[in-house]
């Protein structure tokens, strides 16, 4: 019997490392273009980013599953395509919903 706990844990922590460097990508991008709703978008993309990242994973295994789990080359670009695809919506939600909402609409933050 082998133990997954180890590698569990590499993928937890590589999933909260890219989260937490996508939404400081974003804050920085934003920050140094001047940005008048720098902080507000980042705040959307914090909270939108989990439900874009289960879109993208669904697209991704589902185009993989359509193209039979194939190892060539039009597999990887239809896959890495469609969850660019579908992050890039999730950026262009967050940022919609940050030109709209309130800072009271927010969650309070520490």
């Amino acid at each position: 019997m082998t133990s997954d706990g180890p590698r569990s844990l590499v993928y937890a922590v590589s999933g909260f490392l890219a989260y937490g460097l996508a939404v400081a990508a974003v804050f920085g991008v934003l920050r140094a273009a001047g940005d008048r709703l720098t902080t507000r978008t980042a705040q959307a993309v914090a909270a939108m980013l989990p439900v874009g990242a289960l879109a993208a994973t669904t697209v991704g295994v589902g185009t993989a599953w359509r193209l039979g789990f194939s190892t060539a080359a039009p597999t990887w670009i239809a896959v890495v395509l469609l969850v660019v695809l579908v992050l890039a919506m999730t950026f262009v939600a967050a940022r919609a919903w940050a030109l709209r909402i309130q800072p009271r609409d927010l969650p309070e933050v520490a």
